[in-house]
């Protein structure tokens, strides 16, 4: 469904970028009043050409009203928008953006991840995490809504805690699993599979066991 006053196929001038690609926009999405999706604008490679990209929209994605969805942003499955998305952002299956977020370009948000109102986000936020203060806390609060039990929940607390905390954890590419069929592991590696599929990888946000309230 599409509400009046939106723009699907803007296009951007910036730095002289044209258009390269196609725009793709599953099923079941809503985009409300005065969104804005741009048009990609490709990808250079190393001999000044430009490859063709796409903008998407994965099936049942609620885009909420003035937020922009920039050139070459993906989002996927059952995720919900409130936010301007900067060029090339990979907003993952379930993630949850509120009102007033801005989020860099190339930055990767993961699975199931939420980032409360008016957030800044310059970093890769991790599957399952809510972002304050540039860190990454488990949102226990998510889980339980999405049917996980508390042990679940602790089990991938204790994996980011061994895994992801520090300062730097903000250059980590990949990360070990002691059980590859633990719940989360299959999204926790895709999301660092998506970052390495970023032109430009932006820094990950550290883990942090402190309890934040949204």
């Amino acid at each position: 469904a599409f509400f009046p006053h939106c723009t699907i196929g803007t296009a951007t001038r910036h730095l002289g970028a044209g258009c390269h690609g196609r725009i793709e926009i599953g099923s079941h999405c809503i985009v409300e009043s005065h969104v804005n999706i741009f048009h990609p604008t490709g990808f250079k490679d190393a001999k000044g050409g430009v490859r063709q990209s796409c903008t998407r929209l994965g099936d049942r994605v609620y885009v909420m009203p003035y937020s922009n969805i920039g050139h070459d942003v993906v989002v996927e499955e059952n995720a919900e928008i409130a936010a301007n998305l900067a060029g090339y952002v990979r907003v993952m299956r379930g993630a949850k953006l509120a009102n007033g977020c801005t989020v860099h370009q190339f930055s990767t948000i993961g699975a199931c991840a939420f980032l409360a109102m008016g957030t800044a986000c310059r970093h890769d936020i991790l599957p399952y995490c809510v972002l304050l203060n540039e860190r990454c806390t488990l949102d226990r609060v998510g889980l339980f809504k999405s049917g996980r039990t508390p042990d679940e929940a602790d089990c991938l607390d204790e994996f980011y805690s061994r895994q992801c905390m520090g300062n730097g954890a903000t250059y980590l590419r990949r990360v070990e699993f002691e059980d590859p069929h633990a719940w989360f592991a299959d999204e926790v590696r895709r999301f660092f599979e998506a970052r390495e599929a970023m032109r430009d990888c932006r820094p990950l946000a550290p883990y942090s066991k402190k309890e934040v309230a949204v």
